[in-house]
């Protein structure tokens, strides 16, 4: 799942890979819903196949780690992706 993969990545388990966070209101004041994305550049990224369908957003930070590392989300599985370079 993402919130297994990102724990891996970020060391939380969220489901969510947009930078920061998300504020959803409700009907009512008070009614806010929080989602929580990722506070900080991880050592390794991560890249979906998704996003180019328009189902997810990942952020920036997930796609420029520390590292040229990035863990990859196809339909069915995930690869990993790697530059044997830094710049």
């Amino acid at each position: 799942s993402q919130e297994a993969v990102n724990l891996l990545i970020t060391g939380f388990a969220r489901s969510n890979v947009f930078d920061g966070e998300k504020v959803l209101n409700g009907e009512k004041q008070g009614e806010e819903l929080k989602l929580r994305g990722t506070a900080e550049k991880p050592q390794v990224g991560f890249l979906s196949l998704f996003e180019a369908f328009g189902s997810l957003e990942v952020g920036c930070r997930l796609k420029t780690p520390a590292w040229p590392v990035w863990i990859s989300h196809a339909e069915s599985h995930y690869s990993i992706l790697f530059c044997d370079s830094v710049e």
